[in-house]
């Protein structure tokens, strides 16, 4: 009996082929004819047994699956905004006549060579039926429609979409059998892990036969100056170290700042944390102290760390200089963002930020000249928030060249020649970009060196944002600037119903939140390209009468845009049309806003603000944004008032945006 029921899989299997083959027709390889019965959900090796398909959109869109972690998770989002949402025109800054519209002007085209193609034109539309077919988990639909496809290039892809759907148990022997054929495709490393968990005793399966992964070739010019702990020594003490550790953030948060300052001065409590910790626990403090409006304080623990730390530490001297600065003591001021912007190299973050404000405190000792002197070393790079400000505050008129490296004739043909590539190519043909973006990442590593600037070529081509991202900061480390890489935008994303906002805006957030990864996860739950909080998506639907949907569908590219779209013009009723008030919001959630506006709002200082929002991520993430989105609107529309505005103390409001079309239309 036990070896009739070992053969029963084995009887299924010729019966199905014998159908099977009845149905597609004998002039396809057996091999394939397999392949494409284990997409359509036919037991080849085992059965899975799909569950029940409630919660997928209606429309049978992507709804993927893969869920990578971001490096950083943003701070949770809080205060469910209030019940009225509508769509319109986001609102920016006017510099001379109020409600200046800004004009869509025609982009410049970024790719002049015609589009690669391995899929003919019935194939691209059978693949498209298949996969939304696959996503609703229509199987029977599947196996009519595998009838007419030609070439079977990306059935990797389409059965793991079977196999990793969230509302499938996928058997082991399925799993197996996928990774025997497809362990060098980009769903390997989702497919191992998911044979791992489900492997009978006795098994085994191929490893993801794949690189390292990641595209990523560039360092961080401030690593070096990152608190790396205390080497062996942090082994000894190390619960007595914990608690002295938490004692100091406790004084923090209840703001017993002199208890805090008594005990960081102590001998012993620097020989038990060692130099570097005693440094970082010293800076949090005096972040802590400069956010509650305790300038000299601040200033006094800052210094002291620049006094006695081992290594070089810019975020004390930008404490000291920044803490003195509000207490209108310029010439301390200056004299610290001076040595602080001779510290560090012209690529580190605090470069060009500490020449704005060392240029701004000279200007408030009418010290022109030495302004001057520093506000053009600020806008030497020209890419960041205050190097474009500083460009601005010169009179000079911000240049990005779009130009596109050329897609090389024989980087062309050694490209189709490498079946990844053909794969990329032809999930791009789909409308599949997140899925071929992990494609090229997965193959990136066996990919010539020399090659990159022929692969951002592709990668553009192909609209694949994310991969012409990271592919444009390699080239960038050596010297190769590419702003088409750097900032891409995609031609296939669009939110549901259209762009009723500035797509300007959207696509300088979804650099910062996901650039441009449609499946990405941060550890905080927000998903997505737009990184949304399936609680914020849910609020959003509700408050327009609309169903509540699977949080899966916020990997949904055109749904994710659509939910942040609303959620955006939700802030900008919220905020007046505050730009700055906006994005922090977006990243920090409304109520935070709203106090961090009733304790700085009634400054009439834009930068003030940015500087004293107490999140380091918001911080960062507003200058990020806002310096994403002029260069998008320079490509756009070739200026964006807000830039002078800012660069002149103003807050960025009050310019009526065009409701924009498709850009290539």
């Amino acid at each position: 009996m036990a070896r009739s029921l070992e053969l029963l899989p084995n009887i299924l299997y010729t019966i199905i082929m014998d159908n099977f083959t009845r149905t597609v027709g004998k002039n396809m390889k057996k091999t394939t004819r397999i392949a494409l019965m284990t997409a359509a959900g036919v037991a080849v090796f085992g059965s899975a047994v799909p569950v029940s398909a409630s919660g997928l959109l209606d429309d049978g869109g992507p709804v993927f699956r893969r869920v990578s972690p971001m490096e950083n998770a943003r701070p949770q989002q809080t205060n469910a905004p209030a019940p009225k949402i509508s769509g319109g025109p986001i609102q920016a800054v006017s510099t001379s006549k109020p409600k200046e519209a800004m004009t869509l002007k025609s982009p410049p085209k970024m790719a002049a060579e015609g589009p690669l193609r391995v899929l003919s034109d019935s194939d691209v539309q059978t693949y498209k039926d298949l996969f939304k077919l696959q996503r609703n988990l229509n199987r029977t639909a599947v196996v009519q429609k595998l009838a007419g496809l030609q070439d079977d290039l990306l059935m990797g892809h389409l059965i793991a979409e079977r196999l990793l759907h969230p509302s499938t148990v996928a058997a082991y022997d399925d799993l197996q059998d996928w990774l025997s054929k497809y362990s060098d495709q980009a769903p390997a490393d989702e497919i191992y892990a998911l044979a791992n968990k489900r492997r009978p005793r006795g098994k085994t399966h191929e490893s993801p036969k794949l690189g390292s992964r990641t595209m990523s070739k560039y360092g961080d010019p401030d690593a070096k100056y990152k608190n790396r702990g205390n080497g062996e020594g942090d082994i000894v003490n190390a619960q007595t170290r914990r608690r002295m550790l938490i004692r100091l953030q406790t004084y923090r948060k209840r703001g017993e700042f002199d208890k805090a300052m008594a005990l960081l001065a102590k001998s012993t409590t620097k020989d038990l944390l060692g130099s570097e910790t005693h440094a970082s626990a010293s800076l949090k403090l005096a972040r802590t102290m400069l956010d509650a409006g305790q300038f000299k304080m601040a200033e006094t623990v800052s210094d002291r760390v620049v006094r006695e730390a081992d290594s070089a530490q810019p975020e004390g001297l930008w404490i000291s200089a920044f803490a003195a600065y509000r207490q209108n003591h310029f010439d301390d001021a200056a004299s610290s963002f001076r040595r602080l912007v001779y510290t560090v190299p012209p690529q580190s973050r605090y470069y060009a930020r500490a020449a704005w404000w060392a240029a701004r405190a000279y200007e408030q000792l009418d010290r022109q000249s030495m302004s001057r002197v520093f506000l053009t070393m600020a806008s030497h790079d020209r890419n960041t928030f205050y190097g474009q400000l500083a460009q601005s505050k010169l009179g000079k008129d911000p240049e990005f060249s779009w130009v596109v490296p050329p897609l090389k004739e024989i980087d062309r043909k050694r490209l189709l020649e490498d079946p990844a590539i053909r794969r990329v190519i032809a999930l791009s043909q789909i409308g599949e970009n997140g899925l071929a973006q992990d494609e090229l990442k997965a193959a990136y590593d066996r990919i010539p060196y020399d090659m990159d600037e022929s692969l951002l070529a592709l990668s553009i081509q192909l609209d694949l944002p994310a991969t012409s991202m990271v592919l444009a900061r390699n080239l960038k480390e050596r010297n190769k600037e590419y702003i088409a890489g750097l900032y891409p935008y995609s031609r296939t994303w669009k939110p549901n119903g259209g762009f009723t906002i500035d797509q300007a805006l959207m696509f300088a957030i979804m650099r910062q939140e996901s650039a441009f990864n449609p499946a990405i996860r941060s550890h905080a739950g927000a998903m997505g390209l737009m990184q949304v909080m399936p609680d914020t998506a849910d609020h959003v639907r509700a408050m327009q009468g609309k169903p509540a949907v699977s949080k899966w569908a916020l990997n949904r590219p055109s749904f994710n845009m659509g939910v942040s779209q609303d959620y955006l013009s939700y802030l900008r009723e919220e905020f007046g049309d505050n730009l700055i008030h906006m994005i922090a919001g977006y990243n920090a959630g409304p109520g935070n806003v709203r106090k961090w506006i009733a304790r700085n709002g009634a400054e009439d200082d834009p930068l003030l603000f940015i500087e004293s929002i107490p999140f380091e991520e918001t911080r960062s993430y507003v200058m990020r944004v806002m310096a994403n989105l002029w260069i998008y609107r320079t490509y756009f529309y070739g200026k964006d008032p807000t830039l002078s505005a800012m660069a002149n103390n103003k807050w960025p409001t009050q310019v009526a945006m065009v409701k924009l079309t498709d850009i290539d239309g």
